[in-house]
């Protein structure tokens, strides 16, 4: 059966069955944003609904990954209005083309970013909810879990013979938050040889964050409690060294692993990203919406309503990132990072998948 605690963490990444009555909003006022929050997210979905592709897909054909993600925005729409018709027929396309780019392995398209495009095709085929990708599913439960890597932590496969594929947290963090989505998802369905090492993948994340007493020397006098940059130090690392968008990554690694949220090392990560608080994009600029997306569901996840930020202000955190991505929207309905090409941000498609995922989180909160 499945906890509470694991429901309300399923719920940040997912919503299984759309058409749900609407929740009354949390706060009378939040009532007008809540409603302009559902209109952007409306021109959000039709921008995606625009620019799919005939064969179903968005974007990069070598990054199916990125039509996972529009299809979860689709299927997580608060009205259910793509579980519908004429409407539904958009997602069941988006759904056979993911399905198409399975492979006998279990991975999700070739060897280029495959945990992404695996973890987030499986993510959409499972809020999709059809019994008949079992088969498709488990194999890619069977791989992402193959890509843990001694240190805990996950990475994609080697881009040549003989090299290590580079481990990081990101990569971490999307391969837990499928799995964790399976699992919660399927009852715990997999087979044992198929489970994932919880602890050690903690361990690992333990490892990139900045904690009182397990600080490296040349991290002396950086404000505790953040993640960095395994690759970055303080000679090498452009910004602050620990950034916003790795320390929701990190947060969310802790709350999918079941560690509770008022344990230390998730009390240090959320008292950082209080003290930290931003929405603007500094050091985060190649990967700013990614990071608004991380935020989102850290915040949810941890059950955050109002931020004590470093200026002494109650900050409603939900409010103030929909006004933000409400201000950022193009005019045409996508969303756009111009400085984000080193993280594909110049991708409307998958900028707009993000920012339309945290709104479905957002709007929820408001």
């Amino acid at each position: 059966m499945k906890t509470l605690a694991a429901i309300a963490i399923l719920a940040v990444a997912v919503t299984f069955r759309g058409g749900a009555e609407e929740p009354l909003p949390q706060r009378e006022s939040n009532y007008s944003l809540r409603n302009e929050a559902e209109l952007s997210l409306g021109r959000g979905l039709k921008w995606l609904e625009n620019h799919q592709k005939p064969d179903g897909s968005w974007s990069d054909p070598a990054l199916p990954g990125i039509t996972g993600l529009a299809l979860t925005a689709f299927l997580r729409e608060p009205a259910g209005k793509f579980r519908m018709e004429p409407r539904k027929a958009r997602a069941n396309q988006a759904c056979e083309y993911l399905r198409s780019t399975a492979t006998e392995s279990g991975r999700f398209g070739g060897r280029e970013s495959a945990v992404f495009n695996t973890a987030a095709s499986l993510s959409a085929l499972i809020v999709n909810g059809d019994p008949l990708d079992a088969a498709v599913m488990a194999r890619a439960i069977a791989y992402l879990t193959a890509r843990q890597q001694p240190s805990g932590g996950f990475a994609d496969e080697a881009k040549a013979e003989g090299t290590r594929p580079p481990v990081d947290l990101i990569t971490t963090e999307t391969a837990i938050e499928a799995l964790r989505i399976y699992q919660i998802a399927m009852a715990d369905a997999a087979p044992a040889n198929q489970q994932l090492d919880w602890e050690k993948a903690q361990g690992f994340v333990m490892r990139q964050q900045l904690l009182p007493g397990r600080r490296k020397p040349q991290f002396a006098g950086i404000d505790a409690g953040g993640f960095y940059s395994p690759a970055g130090d303080r000679a090498k690392f452009a910004g602050p060294l620990a950034t916003s968008p790795l320390t929701y990554t990190g947060l969310l690694c802790y709350l999918y692993g079941g560690v509770p949220k008022d344990s230390p090392k998730a009390e240090a990560a959320l008292a950082w990203a209080q003290r930290n608080y931003t929405l603007e994009e500094g050091a985060s600029a190649s990967y700013y919406y990614f990071g608004l997306w991380q935020m989102a569901k850290g915040l949810a996840a941890a059950g955050a309503r109002d931020l004590d930020v470093a200026d002494g202000r109650k900050v409603d955190w939900a409010r103030q990132l929909a006004l933000k991505l409400l201000d950022l929207q193009q005019p045409d309905g996508s969303w756009v990072n111009r400085a984000g090409a080193s993280r594909r941000e110049d991708d409307p498609a998958l900028v707009t998948s993000y920012v339309c995922l945290a709104l479905e989180i957002v709007y929820l909160r408001l």
